[in-house]
């Protein structure tokens, strides 16, 4: 299965192994957040721009929990990497569909 998650650009695996996300209201604490769905961000959109790049990963993990609109994980792969705009583009014309895998 794919998850995806819109954060700042260049991150690496290793570092997003080690990454909790905050609680967000899903009373857990351990793992990454991410959505199943390629256009589902839980408005983080806004907080990225020329100013602040940000890039959408395609992950593979376990996961830890399901919280509200997606997982946490322990990401164990990274698929791809786009930067927001280009991400943008994809979901306009539909190929950031493509990234979707239910296996």
């Amino acid at each position: 299965m794919n998850f995806f998650r819109l954060q700042d650009a260049g991150i690496s695996l290793s570092k997003m192994r080690k990454f909790n996300s905050g609680d967000g209201g899903d009373g857990h604490k351990h793992g990454l957040c991410v959505s199943t769905s390629p256009d589902r961000f839980w408005g983080a959109e806004g907080a990225y721009g020329s100013d602040r790049p940000g890039e959408v990963v395609v992950l593979k993990g376990q996961k830890v929990a399901e919280i509200y609109d997606g997982y946490r994980i322990r990401p164990t792969e990274i698929v791809a990497r786009f930067p927001w705009a280009t991400w943008e583009a994809m979901l306009a014309d539909g190929t950031a569909w493509d990234y979707e895998d239910w296996n």
